[in-house]
């Protein structure tokens, strides 16, 4: 039975359900109503949820137990484009069906990308020294022929042993402990437009990135519209999922650390004061040009003292014996240290895990989600979703009669970094839903 679609910006070209339990693989292509596909910065793979209509009964009959491979293809429609073909891999999970009519079943594929599928059936223990853009692509390469493209500038060099891990379980796990020297944390992801590689960049580079759409921001305006490409948000959604008082409660934004070497009787022992440590050099290093009143003020003080000069907490942590400590010279002629996992070989290098810590915290403070018309990000000849920056525009929910002064809300408009994206291939349309988060307002033109 075809599934009648409507006029729409994409195609899908193929979706084939390949087992070989089954004599001949299924094109169920014309029987899609719904497709969805999940990225996310803090996952090295794709999820998706696949709705079929079954008037056939194929789904007894293919006795369908999850394992299933389910390959697809999709290219954009839009005007204009290069309208490159995209082509994944995914693994059936689940599947549920759901009655809708006496000759018709729903049936719902919920599937995981084919490396976040093979990986569950590897174990790593082993021995892995390096830095770790250099082992994460070692990892992908052996078990998943898959390269990993190294945008980030991590610094370190260390020697670990993977404990009993499956291959993107180890990579993720690697990739955390991975920070700059100012503390920026680095994501290991996978994105739907790509040659399969999988990227792995730190925050402070994705943030200097310019905006995607620098001729013309997104808005909720209808007068975007007239544009060739709608840049027209659909809707949206505000949250504040973190308080102040909660951040201060954790340390967050002022505290004592103190790290003991137990072997030595020895420790390192410095503060972290969430202006001085990490939006200050935000702000030197031009992140935060564009944007102001980020999620603390100085202001607040009690008894004349800020609340970040405040030691809120003491933490007291294990630190590393610097067993496998070793100087090193690495292919660029850089002098570095070798260090264990979680070791540093100094003060300065257990701040940046701290800081490594707050960034990636408080940057997930106060997500926003915005659902646009799906056509701006999948030409299909280049990444545009998570990991990219997208300029936002808000007017005044309450415009002021006196047009002289500007009409944007500051509070919501600015540059945001897509943190995750929700792909919606609909019958009848074609939209995504972007999990965005800034670390500031939009600054004021008065």
């Amino acid at each position: 039975m075809s599934f009648e679609r409507t006029k729409t910006t994409y195609e899908l070209e193929q979706v084939l359900l390949i087992s070989e339990r089954l004599k001949d693989d299924i094109d169920l292509r014309r029987v899609v109503t719904d497709l969805e596909i999940y990225e996310n910065l803090d996952k090295p793979y794709l999820t998706a949820e696949m709705s079929v209509i079954d008037q056939t009964g194929f789904f007894e009959q293919t006795g369908i137990i999850g394992g299933e491979r389910v390959e697809i293809d999709i290219v954009s429609l839009s005007e204009g484009g290069p309208n490159v073909t995209i082509s994944k891999k995914f693994y059936v999970v689940k599947c549920d069906k759901r009655s809708v009519n006496d000759d018709a079943q729903l049936v719902i594929f919920n599937l995981i990308e084919d490396i976040g599928f093979i990986s569950k059936l590897y174990n790593v223990n082993r021995a892995v020294s390096g830095k770790p853009g250099k082992i994460l692509n070692t990892i992908a390469k052996e078990f998943f022929e898959r390269s990993v493209v190294e945008i980030g500038s991590e610094i370190q060099r260390f020697e670990a042993i993977i404990p009993n891990m499956n291959p993107l379980d180890a990579m993720r796990w690697i990739s955390r402990r991975a920070a700059t020297s100012e503390g920026y944390p680095h994501y290991l992801y996978s994105t739907l437009v790509s040659d399969n590689s999988l990227y792995f960049n730190d925050l402070g580079r994705l943030l200097l990135e310019p905006v995607i759409n620098p001729d013309q921001k997104f808005s909720n305006t209808q007068a975007s519209l007239d544009n060739p490409l709608n840049k027209t948000i659909v809707s949206h959604l505000f949250e504040d999922n973190k308080t102040l008082l909660e951040f201060i409660s954790r340390g967050l934004i002022g505290s004592q650390y103190e790290y003991i070497d137990t072997t030595q009787e020895t420790t390192r022992k410095f503060s972290f004061n969430v202006i001085k440590d990490f939006l200050g050099p935000l702000v030197e290093a031009g992140i935060l040009s564009e944007q102001e009143n980020v999620e603390f003020s100085e202001l607040y003080k009690v008894k004349e003292k800020s609340f970040n000069e405040r030691p809120s907490r003491y933490i007291t942590r294990i630190g590393g014996t610097n067993s496998n400590r070793d100087f090193f010279v690495d292919e660029d002629n850089n002098h570095t240290w070798t260090n264990s996992l979680y070791e540093s070989k100094d003060a300065a290098g257990y701040k940046a895990q701290v800081i490594q810590q707050v960034m990636d915290t408080l940057l997930k403070k106060s997500p926003a989600t915005f659902v646009m018309d799906g056509s701006n990000f999948i030409s299909g000849d280049r990444h545009l979703t998570v990991g990219c920056n997208i300029a936002v525009e808000f007017t005044k929910t309450n415009p002021d009669r006196d047009f002289s002064i500007d009409q944007i809300d500051t509070r919501r408009s600015g540059n945001y970094l897509i943190f995750a994206c929700r792909h919606m291939f609909k019958k009848e349309k074609y939209e995504v839903s972007l999990g965005c988060m800034k670390l500031g307002d939009l600054k004021r033109n008065d």
